[in-house]
């Protein structure tokens, strides 16, 4: 699992200040309880999307769904969700290296040269091996159905689930921002009063 995003990233407007950003983090303060709001609001989402869309294999995206808020100094604002690396792949799919019919709207590609190599054949004779496909039992056996599966999404791609989009959208992230803003304003009165 990595932190695979802050959300200053996805949009291109920032949730945080330049003031430089530390790891301190006040739980008391109103704006933390503002972020946690959001987090596990994303989070619950999220883990709803993958339930809805059957999104599943070994279950390790759903796991690896969490959020770390944090507030430097009163001053730097930041909400990074982790998730496991390979969510964008899930939600946004792949084009395949000979057709674009399941994702045309993706920006990965299989065949691009930028990906593991071997990784899908790896990542398949893992997933048959878990699954026990057909109740294959000879090694050769689950080494060719894997090949093909592999080799099958390699050609054609893999559909798109939004699970993520559908839930950090920039309505959600812009609401979240006015939010803080707001309460930075009412923090900055209450200190004048």
């Amino acid at each position: 699992m990595g932190v695979v995003e802050d959300l200053d990233n996805k949009f291109n407007t920032p949730l945080k200040n330049s003031v430089k950003y530390t790891t301190e983090t006040d739980d008391a303060h109103p704006i933390t309880a503002l972020l946690q709001e959001y987090g596990d609001m994303w989070v619950k989402c999220l883990q709803s999307n993958i339930d809805k869309k059957q999104i599943k294999s070994s279950g390790d995206l759903k796991q690896s769904i969490k959020y770390d808020p944090r507030i430097a100094r009163g001053k730097v604002f930041v909400l990074k969700m982790l998730i496991a690396d390979y969510y964008k792949f899930v939600d946004q799919g792949v084009k395949g290296a000979a057709s674009s019919a399941k994702a045309p709207n993706s920006p990965f590609k299989y065949g691009s040269g930028k990906g593991k190599k071997g990784g899908l054949r790896e990542g398949m004779i893992k997933w048959v091996r878990e699954k026990n496909l057909g109740g294959l039992k000879a090694e050769v056996n689950l080494e060719s159905w894997a090949g093909y599966l592999a080799y099958k999404i390699y050609m054609e791609g893999k559909e798109p689930t939004y699970f993520y989009s559908d839930c950090i959208t920039e309505e959600s992230v812009n609401e979240l921002r006015q939010k803080l803003a707001q309460q930075v304003k009412q923090d900055m009165i209450n200190l004048w009063r």
